[in-house]
């Protein structure tokens, strides 16, 4: 027999029956007793240790159940030979409900200790929801033969959780059935798709048939298919260079505007220095006047030189073909407004770069020997035939320190530098003006930013000889 704990309730019928058994044993009449008497007899059973063994059919009926408002109730029937079965009995009273689903396989009784106490009906599986109730034996009605529970509480509905045995078995029947369907579905694709195969393999269109015909607007479809793809990605292609030019264009535009701008600012710029320069020659007069100017004092004792030199009966020469940075140097009071600086340079060198001038309005030096001149201004005259030009040049650097020069001007003359050149320099402090004259005309016009210092040092440069310096005169006014 199938041992079946989990439905201990029954114990109380098997109680009830062990009671009946050991009264008439005793000679007492149960109908006799009072309920109190009973009550006391069977406050001293305890069924804490007691297992069920179902020996034969049974009945359990229950009422009294709540479900969502309404109140039912069933009748649970065991036959013996461990098969249950679920009655609905019908009354005048109550409506019963008709479940397609009603599973007490996962039914937990939990018994009381005594036969009147609470029995918990735990695991009842009605839709796919759980019940859960609490129900009192009655005494009385026990006395009586029967086994009857009342609620002591209203049943409690719980939806099923997805681990339930209940729900996994559901789960479980309802994947076996669809992967049995999916079987199904699979092989009636592959059957389909056989004789679809065979149907294409057997269907070879007679000549000038609708079936030929249709073969062959079905290849110029594919063909046009194909271009038109085609065509497509060379459109595709297209546009993505398209978009990339117009990105360059655009850029360039930007680029264009931006110097645009940058040339109206220059120009602006240049109408602005035009407008300076014209009104600094309004103010010194076209021509610079050397009346009432004196010849400045040069200490020949301090000169100091590097390269080859000497002195000859109109000027000196400087002599040295590879002296790159040659000068001769001498001490020279420059602090008067006005300096007129005059001289006549003859440069004749055959190292392919020639070049010849004076330092003015020099302080601060510390080496004849490097490439500039401590801070002065260089105007110097140069032609290099390295750049394929045969044009001489007049410049004007600054020089920042022995080692530093940086160019203001330059400008092509008609002379060349080959012959002798008569070059003027005139200074100006108050206008803070540098202007420079090569055989009688006028070359470059520099307005200094910041005002024209004063000078304790004058020389001649030379980039390698032979080149003859005549006709020097310094004068201040």
């Amino acid at each position: 027999m199938k041992k079946l704990t989990i439905l201990t309730v029954l114990l109380l019928v098997t109680v009830f029956t062990w009671s009946q058994s050991l009264l008439d044993q005793v000679g007492l009449d149960l109908n006799k007793l009072t309920p109190s008497v009973a009550q006391a007899m069977l406050d001293k059973v305890d069924m804490s240790d007691a297992t069920v063994q179902l020996q034969g059919p049974v009945d359990l009926y229950i009422s009294g159940v709540e479900y969502a408002g309404n109140k039912y109730a069933a009748v649970l029937r065991y036959d013996g030979i461990g098969n249950f079965e679920v009655i609905f009995p019908s009354t005048a009273q109550q409506e019963l409900p008709k479940y397609n689903s009603v599973d007490f396989s996962g039914l937990e009784v939990i018994a009381p200790k005594t036969v009147d106490g609470v029995v918990g009906l735990r695991g009842i599986v009605v839709e796919g929801g759980i019940i859960s109730v609490d129900v009192r034996v009655d005494p009385p009605e026990l006395m009586q033969g029967n086994v009857v529970f009342t609620p002591v509480a209203p049943a409690k509905f719980t939806g099923m959780a997805a681990s339930h045995p209940a729900a996994i078995q559901a789960a479980a029947d309802a994947a076996k059935e669809k992967n049995s369907q999916i079987k199904d579905f699979i092989a009636q694709i592959d059957k389909l798709k056989k004789e679809l195969e065979a149907a294409q393999a057997a269907a070879i269109p007679e000549e000038g048939s609708l079936g030929e015909e249709y073969a062959k607007l079905s290849a110029k479809y594919d063909e046009g298919e194909k271009m038109y793809y085609q065509l497509k990605d060379d459109y595709d292609e297209g546009a993505k260079m398209y978009y990339q030019l117009k990105d360059d264009y655009d850029e360039g535009a930007k680029m264009y505007y931006d110097l645009k701008d940058q040339y109206a600012a220059g120009e602006k710029l240049y109408y602005e220095l035009l407008a300076k320069y014209e009104s600094a020659v309004q103010m010194q007069g076209a021509a610079p006047s050397m009346a009432g100017a004196s010849t400045l004092f040069v200490d020949v004792t301090t000169m100091q030189s590097y390269g080859a030199w000497k002195e000859t009966a109109t000027g000196i020469d400087m002599t040295s073909a590879d002296a790159m940075y040659a000068k001769i140097a001498a001490q020279i009071s420059q602090t008067k407004n006005e300096i007129f600086y005059n001289f006549t340079v003859d440069a004749n060198s055959t190292k392919g770069w020639i070049g010849a001038g004076a330092h003015i309005l020099a302080s601060n030096v510390k080496s004849l020997e490097r490439y500039a001149f401590g801070k002065s201004y260089l105007v110097w005259l140069t032609k290099d035939l390295r750049t394929q030009t045969d044009a001489t040049f007049v410049q004007l650097y600054e020089s920042i320190s022995d080692g530093k020069m940086v160019q203001l001007a330059s400008k092509a003359i008609d002379g060349d530098i080959n012959s002798a050149n008569d070059v003027s320099v005139y200074v100006n402090k108050d206008t803070d003006m540098i202007i420079i004259s090569v055989n009688g005309e006028e070359a470059i016009s520099y307005e200094s930013p910041t005002a024209l210092p004063d000078g304790q040092i004058a020389a001649l440069r030379a980039a390698g000889g032979p080149v003859s310096f005549s006709g020097l005169s310094v004068k201040a006014k």
